[in-house]
């Protein structure tokens, strides 16, 4: 048995082992905490150098000693290369980047996280290799020249490949997420990446009929008829008269594609259905002027073709509107209104840029009541 000396020396040594423990394993957990949150604002601080600057300038000093303290990075000073390592390299770096959060959005223009996801989803966009995209050239030359004039986070080839595409690489931007995800953007992508094509002896907007598709368009009441099998898959036809409300969120060349289709589907037709929901409450019963809605007809035409309140209510039925979508009420109201102000000051009768718009689903409009389904019926035809 031990002595009582022993004991007493026995109990002394183990306090001494549970205060150095609970010492030295406090600082261990701490200094492991700094170096989280070290790799955390190393990573994103470098993810942003990457969307914005290009993904070659990481380690570039002398350039990023002149945009460092007015960028407001989160770290003092940039990464070495053995710190830049020793964080996980590039590889990190674009796992940061598919997180999002950087809060970028409102320097990127309209090519967001949310912009390419609908890229994606349209089939525009469609992944080659590691981190890389190709873009067929011939249907959506209108894409390609707006991708030329991204800037500098992105390389799109110049020479066209033997299959007819082009790819873009190193644009970091195309990994970022979309926030939200049914958000403007993303439906915006969805219409950039469209082919226009000739059905029913009208002109459509032809898009990869993807059930993710098909949500994304019924979170937003917008109509959608089925297409043409394509390599065993059926893709969707969309009217045109959707795309040119979210102009906020297009790139100029494609806006000017999207805004001057001939014979758009459902057109003027849609138009003014919608002008009746929308736009009488507010005590304008007729389209005042051509384009007060995307592809609408002016007065003279709507009063020639005779279209009454009933008329217009039963053609509305028919394509399975009861209600437009609260976000869609917005669009519409902020084109109407951009377009009285391009035509008070004089400007332009043509497709103009809008004005910023709100796009947030907390506002105060009617409720959501669209139809069992969305699809517009096959014997629907436009008048």
């Amino acid at each position: 048995m031990p002595t009582p000396i022993e004991k007493i020396r026995d109990e002394i040594q183990a306090r001494i082992a549970r205060m150095s423990e609970a010492y030295f394993g406090t600082r261990r957990e701490q200094r492991r905490s700094q170096r989280r949150t070290f790799v955390q604002n190393a990573l994103t601080d470098t993810a942003r150098i990457f969307i914005l600057f290009g993904d070659r300038e990481y380690d570039n000093w002398r350039f990023l000693a002149t945009i460092w303290k007015a960028e407001k990075f989160l770290l003092r000073t940039p990464l070495s290369d053995n710190q830049f390592i020793a964080i996980g390299g590039t590889s990190a770096v674009y796992r940061r980047i598919a997180e999002g959060g950087l809060n970028i959005d409102e320097r990127l223009g309209v090519w967001t996280g949310g912009f390419f996801k609908g890229l994606r989803m349209s089939g525009a966009l469609r992944p080659c290799g590691k981190r890389q995209w190709y873009v067929w050239e011939n249907s959506h030359r209108d894409l390609i020249r707006d991708m030329e004039g991204m800037g500098v986070f992105n390389h799109l080839e110049r020479k066209t490949a033997k299959n007819g595409t082009r790819r873009l690489r190193r644009c970091p931007a195309s990994f970022l997420p979309a926030e939200p995800d049914d958000g403007a953007s993303v439906v915006a992508g969805v219409f950039a990446g469209g082919n226009i094509r000739e059905a029913y002896d009208e002109n459509w907007l032809e898009v990869a009929g993807t059930d993710e598709i098909k949500g994304l368009l019924g979170n937003w009441g917008i109509l959608w008829k089925s297409g043409f099998m394509f390599r065993g898959k059926r893709s969707i036809l969309l009217p045109p008269s959707y795309a040119p409300l979210f102009s906020n969120f297009l790139p100029p060349h494609t806006l000017e594609r999207l805004s001057s289709i001939r014979k758009p589907a459902l057109c003027p037709t849609l138009p003014a259905i919608y002008w009746d929901l929308v736009m009488r409450e507010e005590g304008k019963p007729v389209i005042p002027f051509k384009n007060a809605l995307p592809y609408s007809c002016s007065m003279r035409t709507f009063r020639r073709n005779g279209w009454k309140r009933g008329d217009l209510h039963l053609m509305g039925v028919r394509l399975g509107i009861n209600v437009v979508e609260p976000r869609l009420q917005v669009l519409m109201r902020s084109w109407y209104e951009s377009k009285v102000k391009s035509r008070a000051e004089g400007g332009s009768k043509d497709v103009d840029a809008m004005e910023p718009i709100i796009t947030s689903p907390d506002i105060d409009c009617e409720p959501v009541r669209i139809g069992p389904q969305t699809e517009i019926p096959a014997a629907v035809t436009s008048s």
